[in-house]
Order: C-alpha cells, then sequence, then structure tokens
C-alpha cells in the first residue's frame, strides 16, 4: 500500500476508536476532523519524534507527556483519549466473572511475525500454565496467523482494523481483565493498569522482523528489542519491573501519570474547544454545535477524583528516566 493511500484511509478511520473516545467526552460526534497519535508509539523512546509515522492531515491530537518537545507546533496536546472513554464506561463485571488475558504479538505496517517462531511463543506462553478460560487476542490482521496454533479463546477485538466498535469493545476487555499478558511494554499495559488489572510480560521470542521494503533509515520505526539499541532495551526492561508489580508504587502511578498526561485533562467544552481549533471549518461548525449541545461538566469532576489517586512526588531516580524518553 502506498504511502499516500494509507494516510487517507487513516484520515478516514480513526485508530482503535480513539477519536470516538473524544467525541463521547463532547457529545459531538461525525464533524470534527482531526488525527489522534495511536498509540505509546514505544519505537520512539530514547529518540526524536518520527514525524513521517504519525503525521497526516488533517492535524494531529497528540497525548503522553513524554512527546511534549517533540511534536509539530501546529498540533494540539492534551488527555489520553481511552481515559475519556473509560470515564463514560458503565460495564462492570464481578470478580469472579473476570479472566486473565493474553495480548498476542501483533504486526505493522513496518513490522512483521515471523511464521518460525509462531510455536516459539505458544512454549513461552505455555510456562504461565494458563487456565481454560483464558482469553487470547490478536489484531484482526493477525487473526489467520494465530489461528492454527490457537484453536479455543482466541478473539480479536474487533472485525476489523478501523471498526467503529473498537474503543467501546477494548474498555469492555480491560475491565473483564484479571491480569493482563503482553510481550512488551504498550499501549495495553497502560489501559489495563488504568482498569485496575495486573500486567505481566512475556517473552517475544524474536518473532517481529523488519517489513521487507523498509529502508535503513528507518530502522528506528521498528520495535523489536533485537532491532534496537541497549539503552531502548534496559529502559523497557526497567518499565516492565515496574508494571509487573501488583501494587500501585509510586513509580507506576508516576509513569501512568505521565504516558497518560493526566495534568491536562479538559472539562467536555474545553477540549471541544480545542478540537475545534484543529479544523478550519469553524463558522460551519459553531453553526452546526450550538454550546447547549456540549456534554456537561458532571463526568470531569468524577475522573478528576481517579486522576488524584495518581497523583505523587517522583522519586529523583524515575524523575529522571522519564525526561531520557
Amino acid at each position: 500500500m502506498k504511502k499516500e493511500k494509507q494516510a487517507s484511509f487513516i484520515s478516514q478511520h480513526p485508530p482503535y476508536g480513539l477519536k470516538g473516545y473524544l467525541d463521547s467526552w463532547t457529545n459531538i460526534s461525525g464533524i470534527l476532523e482531526y488525527e489522534i497519535s495511536p498509540g505509546i508509539a514505544k519505537e520512539n523512546f530514547f529518540q526524536d519524534w518520527d514525524y513521517d509515522y504519525l503525521m497526516y492531515d488533517p492535524p494531529k491530537y497528540f497525548w503522553q507527556n513524554q512527546v511534549i518537545k517533540k511534536i509539530p507546533a501546529d498540533a494540539v496536546f492534551g488527555c489520553a483519549p481511552f481515559v475519556y472513554g473509560e470515564a463514560l464506561n458503565t460495564v462492570f463485571f464481578n470478580d469472579d466473572e473476570k479472566v486473565d488475558m493474553v495480548f498476542l504479538p501483533r504486526s505493522d505496517w513496518s513490522t512483521f511475525l515471523d511464521e518460525d517462531k509462531k510455536q516459539e511463543i505458544i512454549d513461552a506462553l505455555n510456562e504461565f500454565e494458563f487456565d481454560e478460560d483464558t482469553y487470547y487476542i490478536t489484531f484482526p490482521p493477525d487473526l489467520a496467523f494465530w489461528k492454527q496454533v490457537i484453536p479455543k479463546n482466541l478473539y480479536k477485538i474487533a472485525e476489523a482494523q478501523y471498526d467503529d466498535r473498537w474503543g467501546e469493545q477494548l474498555i469492555r476487555l480491560m475491565k473483564k481483565a484479571k491480569t493482563v499478558y503482553c510481550p512488551m511494554f504498550c499501549s495495553t499495559t497502560l489501559y489495563a493498569t488504568w482498569c485496575g488489572a495486573k500486567t505481566r510480560f512475556y517473552d517475544e521470542r524474536k518473532i517481529h522482523i523488519k517489513e521487507p521494503t523498509l529502508i535503513e533509515q528507518d530502522i528506528h520505526k521498528h520495535y523489536s528489542p533485537q532491532n534496537k539499541n541497549e539503552e531502548w532495551n534496559r529502559g523497557m526492561k526497567y518499565i516492565q519491573e515496574i508494571y509487573s508489580d501488583d501494587t500501585l508504587s509510586d513509580e507506576k502511578k508516576y509513569l501512568t501519570y505521565q504516558f497518560f498526561s493526566l495534568d491536562l485533562v479538559e472539562k467536555p467544552w474545553d477540549l471541544y474547544q480545542k478540537l475545534r481549533s484543529l479544523n478550519e471549518r469553524v463558522e460551519e461548525i459553531d453553526y452546526k454545535i450550538p454550546e447547549y449541545n456540549i456534554r456537561t461538566d458532571d463526568c470531569f469532576y468524577d475522573l478528576k477524583d481517579q486522576i488524584r489517586k495518581y497523583e505523587c512526588e517522583p522519586s529523583k531516580e524515575i524523575f529522571e528516566f522519564f525526561s531520557k524518553l
């Protein structure tokens, strides 16, 4: 797929339901045109932000405090969309309804899955001795890849990568999760933590391989550990040790607070104004969206109570570590 075609398609299908979360928070849907940075983008840790990877027209809404100094001036910055979406979701599961969930390695536009390493992942997972109720979660493009070796309890988050129901179903999964297992630290780790699930990591067994046509200068877009430098791997190990601890330590609080940009949470009207600034059709938008259509502020104050649980005084070590990301 050529890059310009991919950009056009992504503009029409916001990544992973994130725009739906912001639309729900403001109570406005389908009017504003903008992009959202799709996830934690761990491949950009310890280096400059890769604009080619994330910047398409129209302008983009960014989250993650470690990239404030890296994003272009015409973008806007705010709280993680998932936080808004989860705050409005009323789904609840009792403890006896919750199950362990394994998020399987996924492919990407710059990263493929190695067919020859598939069984090695299964061997790594077998070390955990999961029970028969465990969910195995894959992304839609990788369903066929995993179907042969995981015949039972294999689920895809949505019917397609740009399914409008993606966001809602992801929140349901996170709330139903008892412990979430990932091949490495990622956005899913943060979502699970926010929803109260434990998090663990398993060995990805070098299953990720570089997309064959990716030029050498673009190797930083690849997120497989064997293709990253020692600083990146050491940093990821440190983060995974923090999130493997079942307690809500100050280190975990601080990283979650910063990755989610919780200091930038906004009332629905204020968020709407920020998103409105990304659009050129301001007069048309204002005609369609009178102020009384915007969601009231009640949800904001409830969310602020949840955010206070993650406020802490960081240690010098974790503060300096995050500043390097």
